[in-house]
């Protein structure tokens, strides 16, 4: 896979800052936790409205939460639903927010963003609400990463719970939910090892191929394969494409610029480059041009748990 740096491409991303100073996304005041207000925004990622370049789609998160301690979320609005936001750039230099979509499962039901039980996703997230009252976690949940939108309308979106990756129709109503083997989840599956995803660093970019026959995701950070205590690789994390014409998925390995670093997003540019967007705890972040042409495809044939062994060692 050719890893190239490309100081054209940071500069355009600074200029798209500076343009985001000057165009503020709109976001929505949600309520306040002993003063403090906290909002709805559509930040976690963004992507083109296909028959509009005037207009764009956004996607929340799982909604505003705070860290109560080890492996302890507490979910300040435990109702909150995940959604997808659709705006328009005004020829007086503001956004508009077109219309929201909020993501439903496939009997219509409103999604919220609280962790998978046992099962159904791999958090081991204790949850609670702000009085530090246990919360019960929710099958359907999403913690919504990656947003590529389809020319019919339709959207795919990654999260950090399974991985899993939705696809919703026109009107956010869950139409397909393809998780790892051995997660309990009907529909087409993702290789099995995923599921040895770090917490909260899943599938944190997705997108499509111009010709909307491939999606591409990236993990956020290495995997804990074959777990946390035994993993030798910190900075070498996954790309995975699924053809949606057949199911058939590849995987590739990525290197990020030092150890547990974060890939934040991935852009289709055609049918096989990309541009990633990663970032270090430090502030230090970069976007790099990559091709996956002759690439080495490092899928298991058997699809075990942890996934194509090299020497006997898991990768």
């Amino acid at each position: 896979m050719k890893h190239t740096i490309l100081a054209a491409v940071i500069g355009a991303f600074v200029a798209h800052q500076a343009l985001a100073e000057t165009l503020p996304m709109p976001v929505e005041k949600l309520g306040e936790v002993q003063g403090v207000p906290f909002y709805k925004g559509y930040g976690s990622s963004i992507d083109a409205d296909p028959q509009n370049p005037k207009r764009f789609y956004g996607l929340t998160d799982r909604g505003p939460n705070a860290d109560g301690g080890e492996h302890i979320k507490i979910f300040l609005q435990p109702s909150f639903t995940p959604s997808i936001g659709h705006f328009e750039i005004q020829a007086n230099g503001t956004i508009k927010k077109l219309r929201d979509i909020p993501l439903k499962d496939k009997n219509g039901k409103l999604l919220t963003g609280l962790p998978n039980p046992e099962g159904y996703g791999t958090s081991t997230e204790t949850v609670v609400d702000a009085n530090k009252q246990p919360l019960q976690r929710d099958i359907t949940g999403i913690d919504s990463e990656g947003l590529a939108v389809m020319r019919d309308g339709t959207f795919w979106v990654s999260d950090e719970y399974g991985p899993h990756i939705v696809h919703f129709d026109r009107n956010g109503i869950e139409l397909e939910r393809m998780s790892p083997r051995g997660v309990k989840t009907t529909g087409r599956r993702l290789p099995a090892v995923l599921g040895h995803l770090r917490p909260n660093r899943g599938m944190e970019g997705l997108t499509t191929t111009p010709s909307n026959r491939v999606l591409v995701g990236i993990m956020q950070s290495a995997l804990h394969n074959p777990s946390k205590k035994d993993m030798k690789n910190k900075s070498v994390t996954r790309i995975l494409s699924f053809d949606l014409a057949t199911g058939k998925t590849k995987q590739y390995l990525y290197q990020q610029g030092g150890d547990f670093w974060k890939n934040s997003e991935i852009r289709a540019i055609d049918e096989h480059r990309f541009l990633v967007d990663e970032h270090n705890d430090k502030n230090v972040k970069h976007v790099y041009l990559i091709d996956l042409n002759g690439a080495t495809d490092v899928s298991d044939p058997a699809d075990s748990e942890n996934g194509l062994k090299v020497n006997g060692k898991a990768i």
